[in-house]
């Protein structure tokens, strides 16, 4: 496992295989943590600008369980990886490069599991030491699987959940 810190702008950073511009931003995700499109993911923060930590897991299975203890909220989804150069990235602050490409098999589908915890405190945060934490963990797939919700219990992700109702 990795870790870093990472820029959130406008309330996020991506999963991205960009090397210039950025994918087009994502609608409010129903889930309340992470959209995703073709060759790309915007996961949502508490953070408006400023920094985030963040854990990376490129993993070549599935994990067995389930890390619930401490985590706010939990949401796995697919990703579809075009170029196989999936990596963390921010939408104007350089790329953390301590973090791996998360597609290391190359383009294809990809299974993500995203941790949160901290969101509720992103706007009140010390941007030398943020309270804000990510944990993604990704395996190959064999193609898309439905959305799984682990778990849903930070303010953040309700008020984003509601504004993708409204969409």
């Amino acid at each position: 496992m990795d870790s870093g810190v990472v820029h959130a702008d406008y309330h996020a950073f991506w999963l991205s295989e960009r090397e210039g511009t950025m994918p087009e931003p994502c609608p409010w995700p129903a889930n309340g943590i992470v959209s995703t499109r073709r060759g790309a993911a915007q996961i949502w923060t508490g953070t408006h600008t400023g920094n985030v930590k963040i854990a990376v897991d490129a993993r070549n299975d599935p994990p067995i369980d389930v890390a619930w203890h401490g985590w706010d909220e939990i949401v796995e989804v697919s990703l579809q990886s075009t170029h196989g150069g999936l990596r963390v990235t921010s939408f104007f602050a350089a790329l953390p490069r301590e973090l791996p490409v998360l597609s290391p098999r190359g383009p294809g589908w990809y299974r993500m599991r995203i941790h949160a915890r901290g969101r509720d405190s992103g706007e009140f945060h010390d941007t030398v030491a943020p309270s804000e934490e990510f944990l993604i963990m990704v395996w190959p797939a064999q193609g898309p699987e439905p959305e799984v919700v682990h778990k849903q219990t930070d303010q953040y992700g309700q008020m984003v959940r509601e504004s993708a109702a409204q969409q």
